[in-house]
C-alpha cells in the first residue's frame, strides 16, 4: 500500500515538472512587439464626409496664405504612391445633396447688401424650380485687398462651394485670384478694370464691359441721341491721377466728345463728402450747357445733384456714369440718364417681387441675380453628367451661351473670361424705374 502511494507521489512530481518546463514554449509575444505590429499596419481607408456648417461674416477663419490640405496621412504610414493635391468634392448634387455657392462682397455697404439680396432671391428661385437645396454662403470681404484674404481662405477650404459671385473690387479680385486658381474655384464678377483679363486669374468670368468703353459710350449718346454739343462735366476732387477711375473716364470722354463734334465748356470737381449742390446748379444754369455729365461722384451725390438742378429750374439732360445707376437716383431723378454695364431688368414680375420685399434697386442687383443663375445652372449641368467638381463647373461657365437671359441680353464669354460683345447701355429713370433707351 505504501509502495503504491510513493509511486503515485513520484508520478505527480514528474508531471508537474514537465508542465512547468513546457511553459516557456507557449509564452505569448511581449506587449511591445504587438504595439510595433499595430503601428506598421496599413490603416483602413475611410471616405471623408462633409458637414455643412454655414460660415458667416463674423466667423471667418484667419487667412493662412495657403489653402489647408483636407486630409494628411498618418505619420507612420508608408505611402504607396506619389501624394496628389486634395480635390475638393461634395456630396452628390441634386435634391438632398450638399452644394454651396458663395457671395463675396462688402456686406456692410448698401451696394453690397443689394447684390446679396438679389443673390438670395436667385438661389431661392433656383431651389424652388429644381427641388435642390443649394446653400448660399455669405462672406464679408470688407473694402480692401487685405481683408479679402481671410474671406477667400474660408471659401476655398470649403469643398462644397463650387463657385463664387464676387468680389467686385479690382484690388480684391487680383489679391484673391492666385489662391482661387490653386483649387480651381471660378468667380463671376462685375468689375470694369481693363487689366483684370491679364491679372485676375484663370477662373475669372466678367459679366460687365471694361471701363475704357464707358467714356466713348457717354459722348456718343450725348451728341448723337440727345443732340447736345456743349457739356458741363462734374468730376470728383482728387481723381486727377492717370490710372484712376475718374481720370481715365474723363479723358476718354473728352477725347470721344471732341471726335463727335462736341466740347466741354466747364469741368468742376466735387469733394467726396459734399452734400450741398445749389451753387453747382446755379453755375450749370449760367454756363449755357446743353447737357451735364457726371463723370464721377457717388450715387447719393448724383441724386442730390439731380434734386438741386430741379430746384433751380435747370431743364437740360443729366447723364451719370455707372456709379449713379442706383435706386437712390430712381427715387428722385425722373428723366435722368445713367450708363450701365447691363440693360435694365426686363422682367417686371421679378422687379415687382424684389421691390415689394426690399424697395428700390439699381442695376448691380439684377447683375448679381444673373451671375448667381449662371453659376447655378452650370453646376446643375455638370451634376447631371455625374462628375461634379470645381474644374468642371469652371469649364461649364466658360461654355455659357445664352441668347436672351434674365437681363434680355446675349451672354457668353471670350477665351480670357471677358464678356463677349460687351457694351455699355444707357438707361433712363421712368416712373421710378430704370428703362433701357440705348442700344
Amino acid at each position: 500500500m505504501m509502495r503504491w502511494l510513493i509511486r503515485l507521489l513520484f508520478l505527480f512530481f514528474v508531471l508537474l515538472s514537465v508542465a512547468c518546463g513546457g511553459a516557456t514554449a507557449v509564452t505569448p509575444p511581449p506587449v511591445q512587439n504587438e504595439a510595433v505590429a499595430m503601428a506598421t499596419a496599413v490603416p483602413e481607408t475611410i471616405a471623408p464626409t462633409t458637414t455643412a456648417v454655414p460660415p458667416t461674416a463674423t466667423t471667418i477663419s484667419p487667412a493662412t496664405g495657403e489653402p489647408s490640405p483636407e486630409t494628411a496621412p498618418p505619420a507612420t504610414a508608408e505611402p504607396t504612391a506619389t501624394p496628389q493635391p486634395p480635390v475638393a468634392q461634395a456630396e452628390p448634387a441634386g435634391p438632398g445633396g450638399l452644394v454651396k455657392i458663395a457671395v463675396l462682397d462688402a456686406l456692410q455697404q448698401d451696394d453690397g447688401q443689394e447684390r446679396l439680396k438679389w443673390a438670395r432671391l436667385a438661389v431661392a428661385d433656383f431651389n424652388a424650380a429644381t427641388g435642390w437645396d443649394v446653400e448660399l454662403v455669405e462672406v464679408d470681404t470688407g473694402l480692401d485687398a487685405t481683408t479679402i484674404m481671410a474671406a477667400i481662405n474660408s471659401v476655398i477650404n470649403d469643398p462644397a462651394i463650387y463657385t463664387a459671385v464676387g468680389p467686385h473690387r479690382a484690388g480684391q479680385i487680383i489679391a484673391a485670384a492666385p489662391m482661387s486658381d490653386m483649387v480651381g474655384l471660378p468667380h463671376l464678377v462685375f468689375n470694369g478694370y481693363p487689366g483684370l483679363a491679364q491679372t485676375g486669374g484663370a477662373n475669372l468670368f466678367r459679366l460687365a464691359p471694361t471701363d475704357d468703353l464707358q467714356g466713348a459710350a457717354a459722348a456718343r449718346f450725348i451728341v448723337d441721341t440727345l443732340g447736345a454739343q456743349k457739356v458741363f462735366v462734374i468730376v470728383q476732387a482728387g481723381q486727377g491721377t492717370p490710372g484712376s477711375y475718374g481720370y481715365e473716364l474723363y479723358t476718354s470722354f473728352e477725347q470721344a466728345l471732341g471726335q463727335a463734334g462736341g466740347a466741354i465748356i466747364a469741368r468742376v470737381p466735387v469733394a467726396a463728402d459734399a452734400t450741398g449742390f445749389s451753387d453747382l446748379a446755379a453755375a450749370i444754369a449760367a454756363s449755357g450747357a446743353e447737357a451735364v455729365f457726371g463723370a464721377d461722384t457717388n450715387a447719393a451725390q448724383g441724386a442730390l445733384i439731380a434734386q438741386a438742378l430741379q430746384a433751380t429750374g435747370v431743364d437740360i439732360p443729366l447723364v451719370g456714369h455707372y456709379g449713379w445707376a442706383d435706386g437712390q437716383l430712381t427715387a428722385v431723378a425722373e428723366g435722368a440718364y445713367v450708363l450701365s454695364p447691363a440693360p435694365a431688368l426686363a422682367d417686371p414680375g421679378l422687379a415687382q417681387r424684389y421691390e415689394q420685399q426690399e424697395g428700390p434697386f439699381g442695376v448691380y442687383g439684377p447683375l448679381a441675380y444673373e451671375a448667381t443663375m449662371v453659376a447655378l445652372e452650370a453646376i446643375q449641368r455638370v451634376a447631371e453628367s455625374g462628375q461634379l467638381n470645381r474644374a468642371a463647373v469652371a469649364k461649364e461657365i466658360a461654355a455659357t451661351n445664352q441668347a436672351n437671359g434674365v437681363l434680355a441680353r446675349p451672354l457668353a464669354f471670350t477665351s480670357d473670361g471677358n464678356l463677349q460683345d460687351a457694351q455699355f447701355y444707357l438707361l433712363q429713370v421712368e416712373d421710378g424705374l430704370f428703362k433701357t433707351v440705348r442700344p
